[in-house]
């Protein structure tokens, strides 16, 4: 494997604004041999004609109707020859040396079956908004919290030897694609440099216009929780316990997601059948579920109370049905905990150290065991330490301004 064939696909329909960036981080990465493929949806505002541009340097491009996203991306590999295996959305790009890093990663670690890179988020004109770490496959991404699909390279044989993408997902073909290849024995390996860019603007699915964050919202938990329903009752894989276990713990945090995000939408009678659902396959519970899983609906919404405190005592409600005891105090503090430290580091992100530190001490507040935790430690000293420096900044710039 010292030189090997990667093909890229691109699935196009109607993003001709964003398409002349992504071809061309693609075409000019500064690795060969590289295969790039162009699989447009019969879009008609200019894509077609902008493909034809770059067509000497595309190994394959078609432009016709197509089942979906993820009907495109698969028969973009089909087509392909490559030993390695991605692709990059019309609307996202990749680093300048993406491909010639993965590659590296995959030539000193040939047990490695994925490699994870970090991604950028980027907002519809290229301005950043935040990094999103990397990671290996585990029990977070397991709950929802996906890998940067725009920063994932895969071997092939790896691929084929789940099928590939499930082609009628509209929303959540990456997430399941991992979760397979995990329970398929893949191995995963996070490679600490930002490989690809996400663009969330207003027509991003994840996004769903900046409501829920990077959630994606009833959609995308409609998907997983069918998806793992599948899974647990057909499952092709030979699975360990503790990987069942997970599957279906990740089904019922799933319940609760869809719970949240209708008590969200104002739609109650919704979320408590799901609550129901949910209490109905639980015999004991010590604690809430992936609290910070359910924050991430929540974290960019106003007025978040209103919505915690009813999901909450509905939850209490109905597991003591069942004769199962919580606190809801408890959870509830957790709950608002969680979705304070998530603000907190969009806010630590976008070098707002200020409300960065004023969102920790929130959370710390809701829930001061998060006090002692390396995942808030650490973040909370180093942003402290920053913040009167940056604040003296702040003030500087205001008097400034005020002459």
């Amino acid at each position: 494997m010292s030189q090997p064939l990667v093909s890229i696909v691109t699935p196009s329909y109607n993003q001709a604004r964003f398409l002349k960036q992504t071809l061309e981080t693609v075409i000019q990465q500064d690795y060969q041999p590289l295969e790039y493929i162009v699989m447009d949806g019969g879009s008609t505002d200019g894509s077609v004609e902008l493909i034809r541009e770059y067509e000497d340097r595309i190994a394959y491009w078609v432009s016709e109707p197509d089942r979906g996203q993820a009907d495109a991306i698969q028969r973009g590999w089909s087509c392909s020859r490559g030993d390695i295996l991605a692709w990059i959305n019309s609307d996202d790009y990749y680093a300048p040396d993406a491909v010639t890093r993965v590659v590296e990663v995959f030539r000193q670690h040939p047990e490695v079956d994925v490699v994870v890179g970090d991604c950028i988020a980027v907002d519809e004109n290229g301005r950043f908004i935040r990094q999103i770490p990397g990671g290996i496959w585990g029990e977070k991404q397991i709950m929802g919290n996906t890998l940067p699909q725009q920063s994932i390279f895969c071997r092939r044989v790896a691929i084929e030897a789940v099928g590939g993408l499930t082609t009628h997902l509209r929303y959540v073909m990456d997430w399941d694609l991992w979760l397979r290849l995990w329970l398929n024995g893949a191995r995963f390996y996070h490679l600490a440099y930002p490989i690809g860019y996400f663009r969330i603007w207003g027509q991003s699915k994840t996004a769903l216009g900046g409501r829920y964050g990077l959630s994606g919202g009833i959609p995308f938990a409609l998907e997983r929780v069918s998806v793992l329903a599948s899974l647990s009752t057909s499952s092709p894989y030979s699975t360990t316990p503790e990987k069942q276990d997970l599957l279906n713990q990740a089904w019922l945090v799933g319940l609760l997601e869809l719970a949240l995000l209708h008590y969200s939408e104002g739609n109650a009678p919704a979320a408590q059948q799901y609550i129901a659902e949910f209490a109905q396959h639980n015999e004991n519970l010590d604690s809430l579920p992936a609290p910070d899983i359910l924050a991430l609906h929540l974290a960019y919404q106003d007025k978040v109370e209103t919505i915690v405190t009813p999901f909450i005592n509905e939850l209490a409600i109905n597991l003591e049905q069942r004769h199962i005891s919580i606190n809801p105090m408890r959870w509830q503090q957790q709950l608002n905990a969680e979705i304070y430290l998530m603000r907190a580091w969009a806010a630590r992100f976008s070098g707002d150290l200020v409300t960065a530190v004023a969102h920790f001490g929130r959370a710390i507040r809701y829930y001061p065991a998060l006090a002692m935790q390396r995942r808030v430690l650490s973040p909370v000293i180093k942003t402290a330490i920053q913040v009167p420096v940056n604040y003296i900044k702040r003030l500087t710039l205001r008097g400034t301004d005020a002459v």
